[in-house]
């Protein structure tokens, strides 16, 4: 039963991350000018603020868990934030 669970809840994590990334494609379509030249490292530090920002808002800012859902470190993910500047809240919610 464990087991099952916790499939559940990997397969719930991925479904996840897919829905962020496409939502977040999405939203920067519109803003994407081809004509002007795209920024490639400047669409990927964007993307990747967008993704740190929405797994910390669904873990409640729980930062080893925003990183557990990125599936990168939590010291990669602190240290992505302290780069990027990213504000971390911390709710109480239950997680």
């Amino acid at each position: 039963m464990q087991r099952l669970l916790g499939l559940r809840v990997d397969y719930c994590k991925g479904q996840v991350r897919d829905l962020l990334s496409e939502l977040e494609y999405l939203g920067r379509m519109e803003e994407l000018r081809v004509d002007r030249g795209i920024d490639l490292r400047e669409q990927v530090r964007q993307f990747e603020i967008a993704l740190i920002k929405s797994a910390l808002k669904l873990t409640h800012g729980h930062q080893r868990r925003a990183a557990s859902l990125l599936q990168i470190k939590p010291t990669t993910l602190n240290a992505k934030i302290k780069l990027y500047g990213i504000a971390v809240e911390h709710n109480s919610s239950p997680q």
